[in-house]
């Protein structure tokens, strides 16, 4: 099973495991690809005057990394079969991050993703992060509400799997990017608030 949001800005390719499922939620995607765009903040554009703003600041966020198990720079066992593709097990369970994020409007159909990058590469999706399941459903958000999240759901991408062929069995990564999306929008200005760490963990 597979995923995608169609988008600019960046791609993130997801496998979904074979062993398990969950039951679908309304706004809930499931296809090859999933396609993120950053907020790109203030937009500015030349004119008779000089440089000037063409459009009202992004709506404003906050986001914090409050725990994660194991800590930053630990190892983290991969599944058996992970980088048998398309059969193997693309799960990984046992990386548990815990968030609190904040948001200036009101969403309908949030969802937050916690992507794991390897340099320009993704390794590795949390898609509506949650705990126990390998995908999460969109959820309403308030505008101004503070949100806590946990999550163990990291489901792999064809990058990470990149040297597998040649015997590779492990990746480091190398940055975690947290994302919030409304799902109600289209694709390409579904991400409304992104922030990135520079932080990393070694899987094997």
């Amino acid at each position: 099973m597979h995923r995608s949001f169609a988008g600019k800005g960046f791609t993130v390719m997801t496998d979904a495991p074979t062993e398990s499922r969950v039951p679908t939620v309304r706004g809930h995607v499931r296809r090859k690809a999933l396609a993120l765009c950053l907020a790109s903040g203030l937009m500015l554009s030349c004119g008779d005057d000089g440089i000037s703003p063409s459009g009202p600041p992004a709506p404003a966020g906050t986001f914090a990394l409050l725990s994660t198990s194991p800590a930053a720079g630990g190892t983290v066992a991969l599944p058996v079969g992970f980088f048998d593709f398309p059969q193997g097990n693309g799960w990984v369970q046992d990386l548990t991050v815990n968030i609190r994020f904040t948001f200036s409007e009101s969403i309908s159909e949030a969802s937050v993703f916690i992507v794991l990058w390897r340099g320009s590469e993704q390794c590795l999706v949390a898609e509506g992060l949650v705990l126990g399941a390998p995908y999460g459903g969109p959820f309403s958000y308030v505008a101004g509400s503070t949100i806590t999240q946990s999550g163990n759901n990291f489901t792999r991408t064809g990058q990470c799997r990149a040297g597998a062929a040649g015997g590779a069995r492990s990746f480091t990564t190398d940055r975690l990017q947290f994302v919030l999306m409304d799902l109600r929008r289209p694709g390409e200005s579904r991400v409304v608030f992104s922030q990135d760490l520079a932080m990393g963990w070694r899987f094997e």
